[in-house]
């Protein structure tokens, strides 16, 4: 990894792994502490430091104009301390901060003044080159002592630096231990910093060959190219909400090299993405340890599109005692299983031979009250039981979504999810109560209750210290708001549209809205660490604008749309 410093007048720039940052004495310690642990001989950092318009002896040394910016700073931090100790603590670190100064400066830069005669376009080009040079600075290991390389490689390099096309391929053959790969090394030594991006997959072969082989090759491919190159190529795209999506054509091109590990025989290929697939395996039973991942969604069996709205109510008002499609016995094969989608499938039998490595399961639709005791889940990272038939819930590990849960009464006990992180309840039309313990999810950062029109009941989450998001939308009937949310420091999204003035105000706990009387006497304060807050269709006017935006310096959202207002507070 290499480390770029740019020292400027009054101000540091810090260019890292292609980052540029704007780091500023009089803003942040923690970038002049940065400077302390750079050491090229103890951390293998490549630092360069760059000095614009500023001679780097006063960097050195802290002189000039520099030096008086830095000393103002110095004066600041300690002047400001009262506590004797802690004024002493300041020095010392004071200290340490002009000695990593010293040592960055006394560093091989670039000096503007003596580069490229002053003219700055140039002297960014001998940046950038230099920048280059020691990123790309990762030679293969091959012997020094190689005889007659030159003659064997020379149409080779020709053919790489020559080539019309972008998308030629090269193909080596021969015997074992002739020297092919050193072949290879030599010629990606000579070409690899002139070109765009570059990778180096050594014995493919051996590697695809072992457990999660072709997974492993992929991820350092693309580690290797950079997420950034894909998405320049337009290959994948990341979405509002940071998800990472996939091009359909790379998609389709995935599917194909998958159906062609065993074209004939889907059971041994490595993920089942095509339902009808799916259905097969399972129903002959032929489902092998190469199955890593299986998509099966069983409406497409049962109803047609006309239908599907009517056969999800019959689906939710039927018994649950319907005839099973398959049973739980007919993944114990599976040993390698991770990834599992089985949406409005009925399992019988013996549930403890369930799949026991599954780290993601998406089961729409899921027919049961409950889910089996011995179910083996513990290794679950994501569970989707969204549409199903469940009162009552106890198992879940970091992801837990039961959205539409129409007969989930209140949240689960928080004892079976000591490690859950995500909670998504959205449309549980019967859900009426947030427990006492959901205080207890220590862990929890997102929860989201969207349409939980029945939910009355609310209590104090300000326990819920890593909490990030809330969302409340269109939770109608919500006694209160949250107490004390002013206190969750963590807090960075809030959403809660529909609730009323009301309800933002209330401090009482029965199921009648309260009346306002004097809503200039109430301030509802939001915690300082908000990002984003939507308060759309909350009844908000001039005369009883209850909400304090004081300290809400890191606010980068804020809809207040459909509301009464005509000014801000």
């Amino acid at each position: 990894m290499a480390t770029l410093y740019h020292f400027k007048y009054k101000q540091i720039y810090k260019i890292r792994s292609g980052n540029i940052m704007h780091l500023s004495y009089q803003y942040s310690k923690k970038n002049i502490k940065e400077l302390c642990g750079v050491r090229r001989s103890s951390s293998g950092h490549e630092v360069l430091p760059v000095f614009y318009d500023v001679d780097p002896s006063d960097v050195r040394n802290q002189t000039g104009s520099f030096g008086e910016t830095f000393a103002r700073y110095e004066k600041e931090l300690i002047d400001a301390e009262i506590d004797d100790e802690k004024k002493k603590e300041w020095m010392e670190k004071v200290k340490s901060w002009k000695l990593a100064l010293r040592e960055v400066a006394n560093l091989a830069g670039i000096v503007l003044q003596n580069q490229a005669n002053g003219y700055e376009a140039k002297f960014i080009q001998e940046i950038v080159k230099e920048v280059e040079h020691k990123l790309k600075n990762a030679i293969l290991y091959i012997s020094r002592h190689l005889v007659g390389m030159d003659s064997l490689v020379e149409n080779i390099v020709s053919w790489v630096q020559y080539s019309s096309s972008s998308e030629d391929i090269l193909v080596i053959c021969g015997m074992g231990g002739i020297g092919k790969t050193t072949i290879a090394k030599f010629v990606y030594n000579l070409n690899f910093q002139r070109l765009e991006g570059s990778c180096f997959l050594a014995s493919v072969k051996e590697k695809s060959q072992q457990p999660n082989g072709l997974v492993n090759l992929q991820a350092q491919f693309l580690s290797k190219c950079g997420i950034e190159n894909l998405i320049d190529r337009c290959l994948i795209s990341i979405d509002e909400d940071s998800n990472l999506m996939m091009h359909e054509l790379l998609q389709e091109m995935g599917k194909q090299v998958v159906d062609q590990e065993s074209p004939k025989d889907p059971g041994r290929r490595s993920r089942l993405w095509c339902p009808k697939d799916s259905f097969v395996v399972l129903k002959d039973k032929k489902g092998t340890k190469a199955i890593e991942g299986l998509m099966l969604d069983m409406h497409m069996y049962k109803v047609d599109a006309f239908n599907a709205k009517r056969s999800y109510l019959n689906f939710i008002y039927s018994e649950s005692s319907g005839e099973a499609d398959f049973n739980y016995d007919t993944f114990s094969k599976m040993d390698r299983l991770r990834l599992l989608k089985l949406n409005y499938a009925r399992l019988g039998g013996c549930s403890e031979n369930f799949a026991e490595g599954l780290r993601w399961l998406c089961w729409h639709g899921f027919p049961l009250k409950y889910i089996p005791f011995d179910l083996p889940l513990e290794n679950l990272v994501f569970l989707d039981m969204s549409y199903n038939k469940l009162e009552h819930i106890w198992t879940g590990n970091k992801i837990l979504n039961l959205s539409h849960s129409l007969w989930l009464l209140k949240t689960p006990n928080s004892k079976g999810l000591p490690n859950l992180e995500r909670l998504i309840l959205a449309g549980c039309v019967s859900f009426f109560e947030v427990g006492d313990t959901i205080g207890n999810l220590e862990r929890l950062v997102l929860l989201n209750l969207t349409n939980c029109k029945s939910l009355r009941k609310f209590p104090n989450i300000c326990m819920l210290k890593l909490l990030q998001t809330l969302v409340l939308d269109g939770c109608l009937n919500i006694g209160e708001f949250p107490k004390n949310l002013k206190n969750m420091e963590s807090l960075k999204a809030l959403n809660t549209d529909g609730l009323t003035i009301n309800q933002l105000t209330s401090t009482r706990r029965d199921h009648v809205k309260p009346i306002l009387k004097n809503p200039q006497h109430i301030r509802v304060s939001f915690p300082h660490s908000l990002v984003s807050l939507n308060l759309p269709n909350c009844n908000l006017s001039d005369n009883d604008f209850p909400l304090d935006f004081s300290n809400l310096s890191m606010l980068k959202e804020l809809d207040l749309s459909f509301n009464h207002f005509l000014n801000l507070p």
